[in-house]
């Protein structure tokens, strides 16, 4: 765990004497917030662990008395989490949980995958998983809101795999519709029943974005804060998802933040008072300044340059712009068809597969010192202009799968059998009928 404790809190404290912002006196105001992404029998997820600090640095700005942040958590850490957090709950006026990972839905039951799951069987799922039922019992308490945010309906591999023990158990795509038994709770999902939600591309996900956006604005009330979310998600993925918010409110406005009091010049409408800029910067520079990848400095500075925080990113990038090796000299020859990278005196632990949709055509490179190397190397044994790497990994496998008419898929795990079960399962999913292994090689 992690409590977030940052030089934000003080921001907060001048903001709340300036702009008369806060909770009501005496209100205890709790938050578990929960990011799950380096999973070991699955493909890992980018932005879970980005998500869970900008979420949890929005509640601590927020001012949140209790922000407890924990990341990729086994399924004993999981259970001693929400233990923990039941504890701070049990008198809290205001709970918030905030889960970014897998789930899966088994005979309209929801579950939150931890990191450490297998999930061989649909048995599995009751002894590796954590359900959502059991976690809302643990907010029974909490006096006047119940929020949970699940970032939780993504792809799911296990889903794919896991073997049924009753042929009549059915395993859900995305997550089941759910109807909250207490008053005053709301679940929101990134994306409604029965669909998938994106990772994105950026530093957050899409779903996350939009919370980041509007959840906290001060003074609006929640029900249309995640009206705000919704429409942010459905412009940004060109209506490919669509969040969902289950359970009910009363009729008063309940809100994260306070609306400003009144001042000279009249009070500011809760549907006109946003977050400041600053804030969101803020929390997005909390999840993005330890990173070492320069495509996420540059979303960042894209998005934020023009606040303070935009200048210690650009600085953060150009130190490494400046750290990094030299890429190798061009050479202008057909490149010989190497496929490890103990050949060329570099080996290392990246390998990658690239194909041709085009050709059918495929190349591979294995034992790289790093991912850009064997992504070359792979594009250059494939050999045709539409080339494209289909999987990458580290210490470990990958596989591509193809079908005679045009589906494929590729993927990867520590095992070279699963890796080969996931990519059919992919290729099956762009709609092949047939699919086949083509190729399947491990950098371990």
């Amino acid at each position: 765990m992690r409590d977030i404790r940052v030089a934000a809190a003080i921001a907060w404290s001048v903001l709340v004497l300036l702009l008369g912002l806060g909770p009501a006196a005496a209100e205890k105001r709790v938050a578990l917030v929960i990011g799950n992404g380096v999973y070991k029998s699955a493909s890992k997820l980018t932005n879970p662990t980005n998500d869970a600090k900008a979420i949890a640095g929005m509640l601590q700005v927020a001012g949140f008395d209790t922000v407890e942040l924990y990341e990729n958590l086994g399924i004993r850490e999981l259970r001693r989490a929400i233990s923990n957090f039941s504890a701070a709950a049990r008198d809290a006026d205001m709970a918030i949980v905030y889960y970014s990972g897998h789930g899966i839905e088994v005979d309209g039951v929801n579950y939150l995958i931890p990191i450490d799951a297998v999930l061989e069987t649909d048995g599995d799922v009751t002894y590796e998983t954590f359900s959502l039922d059991n976690l809302l019992k643990v907010l029974e308490p909490v006096k006047r809101l119940r929020l949970v945010m699940l970032d939780a309906c993504r792809d799911n591999p296990f889903a794919r795999s896991m073997k049924r023990s009753v042929g009549t158990r059915s395993v859900g795509r995305g997550l089941a519709a759910i109807e909250p038994t207490s008053v005053n709770t709301l679940i929101g999902f990134a994306a409604k029943a029965g669909s998938y939600a994106l990772d994105g591309e950026g530093v957050n996900s899409p779903y996350a974005t939009a919370v980041l956006n509007n959840v906290a604005t001060p003074g609006l009330d929640l029900r249309i804060a995640f009206g705000r979310v919704r429409d942010e998600v459905l412009k940004s993925t060109m209506n490919k998802q669509e969040p969902f918010v289950y359970g009910s409110l009363g009729g008063s406005n309940i809100s994260i933040v306070d609306a400003p009091a009144a001042s000279n010049t009249g009070t500011i409408p809760p549907s006109q008072a946003p977050v400041p800029s600053v804030d969101r910067a803020a929390q997005a520079w909390a999840a993005t300044k330890d990173t070492t990848s320069p495509a996420i400095l540059e979303d960042f500075i894209k998005h934020f340059g023009s606040t303070v925080y935009g200048s210690m990113a650009r600085a953060r990038l150009q130190e490494l712009r400046a750290a990094a090796p030299k890429p190798p000299d061009k050479v202008a020859v057909a490149a010989p068809t190497v496929r490890s990278g103990a050949q060329d005196g570099v080996k290392g632990p990246y390998g990658a597969i690239a194909y041709s949709p085009g050709n059918g055509t495929y190349g591979s490179a294995l034992q790289y010192a790093n991912r850009p190397l064997a992504e070359q190397q792979a594009m250059r044994e494939c050999g045709k202009s539409d080339c494209q790497i289909a999987a990458w990994f580290f210490n470990s496998c990958g596989a591509l799968a193809t079908d005679s008419d045009g589906a494929w898929g590729a993927d990867y795990n520590n095992d070279e059998q699963r890796a080969r079960a996931l990519a059919q399962a992919r290729c099956a999913k762009e709609g092949g009928a047939n699919c086949k292994i083509v190729y399947s090689i491990c950098s371990q």
